[in-house]
């Protein structure tokens, strides 16, 4: 692919061709990740949402401690599951504007990977700060700062559920093949709204090398879409409609054809949980 045609589809927003690329890029990818999520419910029971919580309840007393507190969240994910992070809530005795409150989200503890800082306005009672983002990592610490807020304290939701354990400071249940579990840490102080989903775009990425060549023509479709309805007009982009058609044909029926040969055959064994395969049933109708 010549960097001239890129360079001449931009538009008049794009700095250069590379912001032109990100952009078809990500569409592309985004299509692919649908396209196989409907060819694969065809064969799969695609079970998305497999767990859906809310950690803590609050407490009258504030959470007076000086090292990072609250809520630690471990679950055995199945092999394509991600935890998806909604909102994390607060009490607050105080307003929190400027600066916001700030709440780090790490890899299994406090001593952890720091994988995202969220920050977010808080006024005396609830506030919520959104995250909206998904976690690969079975742990999670979620914290924040005490000695800089004035923060009520928590303690574990009760939900009814076959508990393996259950306090108001760590419960376990059983999760999949293993176990989940939620901890308060340091007094809490923080109620995180959770999920735990399948998701096709996980699986995608973990099996690229079958999906390479119709993700390539993927590419090369919304280059066409870009060439074909896009706003730029140059030696590039002028066609007849009888080309454009031949080309939006050629490439969607090439890349149809690849995604077709990647999704054939698979069996996915490795995740029942989020893959159950559909049993073929058959019959046969006798007119007497």
């Amino acid at each position: 692919m010549e960097v001239n045609l890129l360079e001449d589809l931009k538009t008049s927003d794009q700095d250069d061709y590379l912001a032109f690329w990100d952009t078809v890029y990500k569409r592309a990818w985004d299509n692919l990740v649908a396209d196989v999520s409907n060819a694969l419910t065809d064969k799969f029971f695609v079970d998305l949402k497999l767990l859906a919580r809310e950690t803590s309840e609050f407490l009258e007393s504030v959470n007076s401690g000086s090292s990072l507190a609250g809520v630690r969240i471990q679950v055995d994910l199945p092999k394509y599951a991600r935890i998806h992070i909604i909102d994390v809530e607060v009490h607050s005795e105080a307003d929190y504007e400027s600066p916001d409150f700030e709440v780090k989200i790490f890899r299994d503890d406090a001593q952890g990977e720091l994988l995202l800082t969220a920050s977010g306005e808080v006024s005396q009672g609830h506030s919520v700060i959104h995250i909206d983002t998904d976690f690969e990592a079975c742990e999670l610490f979620v914290g924040y700062d005490p000695s800089q807020y004035s923060i009520r304290k928590t303690e574990n939701k009760h939900f009814p559920l076959d508990w393996i354990r259950w306090s108001k400071l760590e419960c376990v249940w059983p999760c999949f093949l293993g176990v989940g579990s939620v901890k308060q840490v340091n007094g809490g102080g923080l109620n995180v709204k959770f999920l735990v989903y399948c998701s096709v775009e996980k699986f995608v990425c973990e099996n690229l090398n079958l999906f390479k060549q119709a993700f390539l023509w993927r590419i090369g479709n919304e280059i066409i879409i870009e060439r074909r309805y896009g706003n730029t007009v140059n030696c590039f982009t002028a066609m007849t409609a009888e080309r454009a058609e031949e080309l939006t044909e050629f490439y969607v029926n090439t890349y149809q054809e690849k995604l077709d040969n990647a999704i054939k055959g698979h069996r996915i064994t490795e995740d029942p949980f989020c893959f159950n395969c559909k049993n073929s049933v058959t019959h046969k109708t006798i007119v007497p």
